[in-house]
């Protein structure tokens, strides 16, 4: 946030919990995130339906960031499965992902 990246949307889904470690609770629901953001000089938006969520899209195309959109989400009723993939290939897979071509 300090470093005001103009190209920078931040995208936190938040269901309160850590579903792929066997659904322990998070912290989110005593630390508020969008406060968090905003002291970090975000422009925040907080979401809670699809039609928001469309409508802060839209908007945010005229605007430089950096942004964070905090959608709230409801926790599955599936269990969810572990990340089998390493940190160090997630990390390669991004920056695959966000070469200049």
């Amino acid at each position: 946030g300090s470093l005001k990246p103009k190209n920078l949307i931040h995208v936190v889904f938040d269901n309160g919990s850590h579903e792929s470690t066997g659904g322990q609770p998070t912290n989110s629901s005593k630390i508020n995130l969008e406060k968090v953001a905003k002291n970090a000089n975000y422009k925040t938006y907080k979401i809670t339906s699809k039609k928001q969520l469309t409508k802060i899209i839209l908007k945010i195309k005229k605007e430089v960031g950096p942004i964070m959109i905090l959608i709230k989400i409801q926790k599955s009723e599936e269990k969810s499965f572990r990340v089998d993939i390493t940190p160090k290939n997630i990390k390669k897979r991004f920056m695959k992902s966000i070469e200049k071509k």
